[in-house]
């Protein structure tokens, strides 16, 4: 058997037998014969800093070629920068070429994973390129690399120097072997508990897809650091742009450059999951822990899992409980701003509103000054009005910067051929910018298609203009008449634009099978990808298993362009693409439900109504919500249970009812009893002709109930409409509650707060709290300022904009019972300190104190 030099790859070696080692006569390495015991051999890329930590290094390497693994060992870190890069490389290729056997292992020291210029930062960008998963091992404690936040890390602090610390060093090692061998071995217990109850939101592969071949923005960056400096700098930094400016690019680039970013979130269009706002909530909270130690501590002294099975549809109240009010005013200052990046938000938007900015707008300014949020969003309505009045950074295609930053990258990025011998490279570079139409998407797409041949740069005059000539011009090359793209491409375009996050390619090939017409196979499937493929994103291939294969589309600005009517003929109806997943399903749930696919499981019943075709008739099938409940999508199914009942008649009015009644209840779920058994209890005792409990009858009679159940000896014989839009839950009992002018609900109770709610959805707004007793009652003052009462002995005026307290009337020693306004715009309260007083709104102070009775005082007029 001949093997590889791990060191250089060199096939000129030799097996010792007597040492049992393989050596290298080109490089002289030698490693260790592979243990014979039906273990594979592991390929290890150990990634480390070339600081003092670096015996802690040798040691790790030592031991582990000890077991016959081979491991790839960077001694050469001081080689020029193009050379150490290609060797680095050649050492990821080197491990991930089997990954069965391929491992990175990365030693995380305060030197080796700085931003922006830790060396082990690069390898880590490399190792995820080719999906190589990391091992990251603590040496001295340092902010782990945020692409890494939802992986487990090794505790290794305890163990070095390993010679002094030889028991602790011995008991992790092999916590490190288990992770090595079979990824079970659970490294941090805490860490494990968090991640399971938070969920984050896996964004490697965003970063380094987003930022590969970046090019230019100092002058943004700078703007960026300098905003960081400055103390008394907003909290927000918002940059807006145009579609295929690059804005997600900047995003993905900052959170690698600036430490001070500790958490991200990538909005996408495609995902359900990326635009959940408590989805967001938990992986920010999640990732924030892995960069804050003292904040770890505060998540893990809270029951972090009864919270969010308490709040979980509320991201208000959820990103209070996890984020604010752990960074209150006693959190210890940190040593750096603390920043929050989310992009492309606007892509989070959904049915006219966007959950995520209606939040951040109105609680980013509950946390201190150094908590910071980088934005970036096209300028559309759904996201201007939550942030209206806070500054903006527009990031415009046709500025002098921005051309500047594009014609540095086609210098960069132009064949070497072309810069060194062509006259005319001025007049190309100007040629293709102002194509470009300052987008840089055009250029890496155009620069894409030069390497491969489709674009000819001798005939640059000739090539599209801004992206929709891009997109057409693609599209003419493999289409060149509207007959042929119908006949091709059209029906699998209508199902990417339409889809809900990526698309499984079984299920497209299911979807597009046509008995009497059209074949699609895997075959005609590969030829779509080839003609599409540069403007779709496939995850898996198409030889492999259909199922675990996904498309979807590449950049929003292409479905944009498919989706308007225009006159092109590449018009595409994503409509018609709702209505064959919903058809679908309904053909799935008559054959076998038992078979019918997890994505149209969670999404069918969304595709009804944006497709308006079988709505109804998907979300009151019974067994098909029993199913979709069993695979967790009880949000999924209340938020299409609001959307339909906006306009819905019987029978439907009263499934949605039902769901908008019993939300609060049906997320009490546990994993022993889930919210499927809750959805049968409840629809089983809804009434005697109710279709709910008609069909859950039916369910139970079928044999499909498998578990105790309670029977309710009486209930109502009818069900009726009650016309419920949403219930609104307190912690505690309510005290009070009052309809604003604006159609906004004010109410008030004993668990010490006030919420404002959305009277039409019965979502909540806002959540003032600040009281430390019970909310005795609240009123809208005549600047639309709210004035609230307690037995806390205060009254509070918050701004209703913000819900922030902004000013406390202290002066009453008991109860405050209630309060009225006089004509001249002043307060009288009253309490059970036997005395009333009168208040001056503007300032809050107490300007007399009516003093008499020997009582408590329960009114005045």
């Amino acid at each position: 058997m001949i093997t590889n030099c791990p060191s250089c790859q060199s096939l000129d070696t030799a097996f010792i037998k007597k040492s049992l080692k393989w050596t290298c006569n080109e490089c002289k390495h030698e490693w260790m014969q592979p243990e014979e015991d039906g273990k594979p051999r592991l390929r290890i890329f150990l990634s480390y800093g070339r600081d003092e930590y670096q015996k802690f290094a040798l040691r790790l390497k030592a031991d582990l070629e000890k077991l016959g693994h081979e491991v790839w060992f960077d001694q050469e870190r001081l080689l020029p920068g193009k050379v150490w890069e290609e060797y680095i490389e050649k050492g990821l290729n080197w491990a991930s070429t089997d990954r069965t056997i391929g491992r990175m292992i990365l030693l995380v020291t305060p030197h080796s994973v700085r931003r922006p210029d830790g060396y082990c930062l690069n390898e880590l960008s490399y190792a995820l390129e080719r999906k190589l998963e990391p091992i990251p091992v603590v040496v001295i404690p340092a902010q782990v690399p945020l692409s890494l936040h939802n992986r487990q890390t090794l505790d290794m602090t305890g163990c070095y120097p390993p010679e002094q610390n030889e028991g602790p060093y011995q008991r992790q090692f092999e916590l490190l072997l288990r992770a090595l061998n079979n990824g079970e071995a659970v490294l941090d217990k805490r860490q494990a508990d968090l991640s399971q109850w938070l969920k984050p939101i896996q964004f490697a592969n965003d970063i380094f897809e987003k930022s590969s071949d970046f090019q230019g923005r100092h002058w943004l960056f700078a703007k960026v650091k300098s905003w960081l400096e400055d103390e008394n700098a907003p909290r927000l930094f918002w940059l807006l742009g145009t579609p295929g400016i690059g804005k997600s690019a900047i995003a993905a680039k900052l959170c690698q450059m600036f430490p001070e970013i500790s958490a991200m979130h990538f909005c996408d269009y495609r995902s359900v999951e990326k635009k959940d706002p408590s989805k967001l909530v938990c992986s920010l909270a999640f990732q924030l822990s892995t960069q804050i130690p003292e904040y770890a501590d505060s998540l893990r002294q809270m029951d972090v899992k009864e919270i969010i099975q308490e709040y979980r549809d509320k991201p208000f109240d959820l990103f209070d409980k996890l984020i604010v009010e752990s960074f209150d005013r006693n959190f210890p200052k940190p040593d750096r701003p603390i920043v929050v990046l989310i992009d492309a938000l606007d892509e989070a938007s959904c049915n006219g509103r966007n959950s995520i900015a209606d939040f951040l707008g109105a609680r980013m300014d509950r946390l201190p000054t150094w908590f910071r949020f980088f934005i970036t969003s096209r300028p559309e309505k759904e996201v201007m009005h939550p942030f209206s009045g806070r500054p903006q950074e527009a990031l415009r295609a046709d500025s002098e910067q921005n051309m500047d930053d594009l014609r540095a990258y086609l210098f960069q990025k132009l064949p070497n051929k072309l810069l060194a011998t062509n006259a005319v490279v001025g007049e190309i570079v100007n040629t293709l910018l102002k194509a470009s139409q300052g987008h840089f998407f055009y250029l890496k797409q155009v620069l894409e298609g030069v390497k491969t041949g489709k674009f000819d740069l001798s005939r640059v005059k000739e090539f599209p203009i801004g992206l929709d000539g891009l997109y057409g011009d693609q599209f003419s090359r493999h289409y060149p008449t509207p007959l042929l793209y119908q006949q091709r491409a059209r029906d699998a375009m209508r199902l990417l634009m339409a889809a809900r996050g990526p698309l499984p390619v079984s299920l497209m090939l299911e979807l597009l099978h046509q008995p009497d017409g059209q074949h699609w196979d895997r075959e005609r499937m590969a030829d779509f990808v080839s003609e599409v493929g540069s403007y779709l994103r496939m995850d898996g291939t198409i030889s492999g298993d259909l199922a675990q294969t996904t498309l979807s589309i590449y950049h929003k600005s292409f479905a944009d362009w498919l989706g308007r009517d225009n006159g092109s003929k590449y018009y595409t109806d994503a409509e018609k693409g709702h209505q064959a997943f919903a058809l679908h399903a309904q053909r799935e749930i008559n054959i076998d439900l038992g078979n019918i696919s997890p994505y149209l499981l969670h999404n069918a019943v969304a595709h009804a109504i944006a497709g308006g075709k079988l709505s109804g008739e998907l979300f009151m099938n019974f067994p098909f919500l029993m199913a979709r409940f069993r695979m967790g999508g009880l949000e999924g199914l209340l938020e299409d249970a609001q959307v339909l009942g906006r306009s819905a008649n019987d029978p439907l009015a009263i499934w949605c009812e039902f769901f908008r009644e019993r939300a609060h209840l049906l997320r009490k779920a546990l994993p022993e009893w889930g919210a499927d058994r809750i959805l049968f209890q409840f629809a089983i005792e809804h009434a005697d002709d109710s279709p709910l409990t008609v069909q859950a009858e039916k369910y139970l009679d079928d044999g499909y109930v498998t578990w105790h159940w309670l029977r309710d000896t009486w209930r109502e014989p009818h069900a009726v409409r009650t016309g419920c839009v949403g219930v609104m839950v307190h912690e505690g009992d309510v005290t009070d509650a009052q309809l604003l002018p604006n159609g906004h609900i004010l109410s008030s109770s004993s668990d010490r707060k006030l919420r404002l709610w959305d009277g039409a959805t019965g979502l909540c707004l806002h959540v003032l709290q600040g009281h430390t007793g019970k909310v005795q009652g609240a009123q809208l003052l005549t600047d639309g300022g709210i004035l609230s009462w307690s037995s806390d002995k205060t009254l509070r005026i918050w701004d209703v904009a913000t819900g922030i307290c902004i000013n406390v009337l202290e002066g009453h020693t008991g109860k405050v019972q209630g309060v009225q306004f006089l004509p001249d715009g002043r307060i009288l309260s009253w309490s059970s300190d036997k005395t009333l007083r009168i208040w001056d709104v503007a300032t809050g102070i107490c300007i007399n104190v009516l003093e008499g009775h020997t009582g408590k005082v329960k009114g005045a007029q």
